[in-house]
């Protein structure tokens, strides 16, 4: 089995600092003057959705569960999005700006600060979690993942030689012509970086220690490889770095379970995630040989034995940006004959036979089929160069929910 590894030459380029790389939610929803659920504006920076949220409900005392949000946002970035709660909380609101230093201490506010006073507090220190709500109104349904457009994304390139700049020059061109492909990005691979395997192909064949040596132990240090059984050990080596279900899972097989109860110890997001993991390689493999086969097109490094080809040119722009590529074509036929010919190909590659669409995995059914199109179009990304600098670049554009502008990045710089 080959060895997968995601190429990082991105990180030479972008997120040089979080205000590099910018994030505005598009919710389906418009704030109204009255409603049963209050609309909340969140900002943040170096801080995860999940994490503000946690704060939020620990410090005004409002139950998780009753915080919704349509999507996750990057900690390393700086994110505008969208929260909500049934509105008998309002009257908790006591804070509105959380300034977080090291994992306890933290600063609040009464006032919601700006994106400007947010830029002047982590100026004075790099490493502080900064996250700031504003109330904007009212909704009539509690927000739920996936309820939101899209992302409108405003990122600075820097680093850019002579050369480079010139190809990225070309390449918007090229994409404000005809779009791009809709690959999925370095996100769906969390469980895959460095790893020889995917994890749920050998769940699914019962070989759970594999799975669980494949997720504890490749990609780190070589030296944990000497340790795996020796579990007290193992855990002592790994336990600043892991998460608590994580720690439940070696700590599982300290006291005696099985390699198969120790799996399940993984939380159901987590047993997903090694599934996205798979299915976000067969699809973008799919699409990049369809393009490699149907049009001029060139190669860009994204996975080791999964280069991304991305094309030049379109000759059936107005059929491409209607074409949608199913995960496992069981439920969604294909009809786009050269797309159903590579599908077919690369599951009987894989192994993967109806069988599978009807394999429970911890009660769970995950190989479900879907559809996702081809591209993003020209005519939603709306891509526009902001300013021109020495060395630099800021780019203005905006992606529909599901699509990766790491993706739309590694086009513009990368595709020679």
């Amino acid at each position: 089995m080959p060895k997968y590894k995601i190429d990082t030459s991105l990180d030479t380029f972008i997120k040089k600092t979080p205000f590099d790389f910018q994030v505005y939610e598009k919710s389906i929803y418009e704030p109204k003057k009255e409603g049963n659920f209050l609309f909340i504006k969140l900002r943040k920076v170096n801080i995860s959705t999940l994490e503000a949220i946690r704060t939020l409900s620990k410090v005004l005392e409002i139950p998780l569960k009753e915080i919704g949000f349509a999507g996750l946002k990057d900690k390393y970035a700086y994110t505008e999005q969208y929260l909500s709660f049934p509105k008998e909380f309002e009257n908790k609101l006591k804070y509105k700006t959380f300034l977080i230093k090291g994992n306890k201490k933290f600063e609040t506010f009464e006032n919601s600060f700006s994106k400007n006073q947010i830029f002047e507090l982590y100026i004075k220190d790099f490493k502080q979690k900064i996250f700031s709500i504003e109330k904007v109104g009212y909704i009539e349904k509690n927000l739920s993942l996936g309820d939101l457009r899209g992302n409108n994304f405003i990122i600075t390139i820097k680093n850019l030689d002579k050369a480079l700049y010139k190809r990225l020059l070309k390449n918007i061109k090229i994409v404000k012509k005809y779009g791009f492909a809709n690959y999925f990005g370095e996100q769906r691979f969390g469980s895959l970086k460095d790893r020889n395997s995917f994890i749920i192909l050998e769940a699914l064949k019962e070989n759970y220690e594999k799975a669980l040596y494949i997720y504890f132990i490749e990609g780190r240090d070589p030296s944990l490889k000497k340790l795996w059984g020796k579990w007290e050990k193992l855990y002592g080596k790994l336990k600043y770095s892991l998460e608590d279900f994580e720690k439940d899972v070696i700590l599982g097989l300290k006291r005696g379970l099985s390699f198969k109860k120790a799996f399940q110890i993984f939380p159901k997001n987590i047993k997903l995630m090694f599934y996205f993991a798979f299915q976000s390689f067969i699809w973008n493999k799919v699409l990049s040989i369809y393009i490699k086969r149907k049009y001029k097109s060139g190669e860009v490094k994204f996975i080791t034995s999964l280069p991304l080809r991305f094309y030049y040119e379109v000759y059936d722009y107005d059929y491409l940006k209607t074409l949608e590529v199913p995960y496992l074509g069981y439920k969604h036929k294909v009809k786009d004959k050269l797309l159903k010919e590579i599908l077919e190909n690369i599951l009987k590659t894989w192994g993967i036979t109806k069988e599978f669409y009807e394999t429970k995995f911890f009660n769970l059914n995950i190989f479900t089929d879907g559809l996702r199109k081809a591209i993003v179009e020209k005519e939603v990304l709306k891509l526009k160069i902001l300013k021109r600098e020495r060395k630099k670049v800021t780019l203005n554009f905006f992606l529909p929910t599901g699509s990766y502008a790491t993706i739309l990045l590694r086009k513009l710089l990368f595709l020679k």
